[in-house]
């Protein structure tokens, strides 16, 4: 009888602990991915914060100061953006156009690029993409003689089907852009 309850007794403990470091296994296995989904998106924003420094500043360049550089822009919650600046070796006016659409998900939008009409790029799962013209107080405003700067803020959402429970992590990556206008001629 001793022999049956010891046996019993050691079952019990050894199902408990081989429970305890399963649940351990699988918690650590949740973390691993969410933080690879994280890092994922940190580098999508960073490559998105690159592409448009470099864009926002040729905007104008190598342009007559009586022209304007800007072709469209709804001032506030962006869904158009549009820009112009010219080539410094052939003086061609190349025109810059980012629009934002509803993703294929429906949950976000996604960054679309264009130049001089020709698709050039797509950045797919943005929560949002506000881009504002700032006077020299560093605040928006719609009046063209008074542009200092433009800033560009926009949200990487987390990777689809990644939820991110994790505390302090959250769900999406923001970066704001803040670029003189008009930036200084490339020649």
């Amino acid at each position: 009888m001793y022999f049956l309850y010891d046996n019993l007794t050691a079952l019990i403990i050894a199902t408990t602990v081989i429970f305890i470091v399963l649940s351990m296994q699988i918690q650590a296995t949740q973390m691993s991915n969410q933080e690879v989904a994280i890092n994922a998106s940190k580098n999508q924003a960073h490559a998105l914060a690159t592409w448009l420094e470099r864009d926002l500043s040729r905007i104008g360049a190598n342009m007559d100061t009586d022209e304007s550089p800007l072709s469209k822009n709804s001032n506030g919650s962006c869904q158009e953006f549009e820009f112009r600046y010219r080539d410094a070796g052939n003086q061609e006016e190349i025109t810059v156009e980012y629009t934002t659409e509803e993703s294929e998900t429906g949950e976000d939008c996604q960054l679309v690029r264009e130049v001089d009409a020709a698709p050039e790029g797509r950045f797919p799962a943005l929560d949002y993409f506000h881009v504002d013209m700032l006077n020299g107080a560093a605040e928006p405003t719609s009046d063209e003689e008074k542009y200092q700067s433009v800033r560009v803020q926009f949200a990487v959402a987390a990777p689809a089907g990644e939820t991110l429970d994790l505390p302090l992590i959250e769900e999406a990556i923001h970066r704001k852009i803040t670029v003189p206008y008009p930036p200084a001629q490339l020649d």
